[in-house]
């Protein structure tokens, strides 16, 4: 079933790929995968939205290291061009935001900045206009609170990813983030 929805998702040019008209399909196929069966409206917040479909709680707040609903949505922003996964900011950064708190696993953590910083490192998602506008929330949300000294080999490793991550996202041009929103993100 997973490699049918990757697949499908994935080499179908008006699901994931398509412009910002026709990208409602690529929106729908990634709010699917928490459960909610069409895309926001204008101005909605979709995980707020999704926290309602699913009885207050969001959909991939139960979401394990196994959870074929991760698989899928790991596929989706690997395999997707970085650009369309850009424009599905709204949707995708609840879902990583969610899956990157400090009490989730440190193997889904650990996944979940690999895909991060996969996105960071693709020029196609850096060149979008709209991730600049995220950048500062992306490192003072997903980033620094992944940073934070814990015991453990685990809690190393994914200190280790969340510093490639910080890594991907001062590295290239253009810049980011300016000096000043650094040192207000960090504690």
């Amino acid at each position: 079933a997973i490699g049918a929805v990757g697949a499908g998702a994935v080499g179908s040019e008006d699901a994931v790929m398509a412009p910002a008209p026709q990208g409602k399909a690529g929106t729908q196929l990634v709010m699917e995968l928490g459960g909610t069966e069409a895309a926001p409206a204008a101005g909605e917040d979709p995980a707020a939205r999704a926290a309602d479909d699913k009885g207050g709680r969001a959909p991939y707040a139960g979401w394990s290291v196994s959870s074929h609903e991760w698989h899928v949505a790991q596929a989706v922003c690997s395999h997707a061009p970085g650009e369309a996964i850009a424009a599905e900011l709204l949707t995708v950064f609840p879902m990583l935001a969610a899956i990157l708190e400090p009490s989730h696993d440190p193997p889904l953590r650990l996944t979940a900045l690999t895909v991060a910083r996969r996105l960071l490192l693709d020029a196609g998602f850096r060149a979008h206009p709209a991730v600049r506008d995220w950048a500062a929330l992306f490192l003072s949300a997903l980033v620094v609170p992944n940073l934070v000294w814990r015991a453990g080999r685990a809690a190393q490793q994914v200190r280790h990813a969340a510093a490639l991550c910080l890594d991907a996202l001062t590295a290239g041009e253009p810049a980011m983030l300016t000096p000043e929103e650094y040192a207000a993100a960090m504690p």
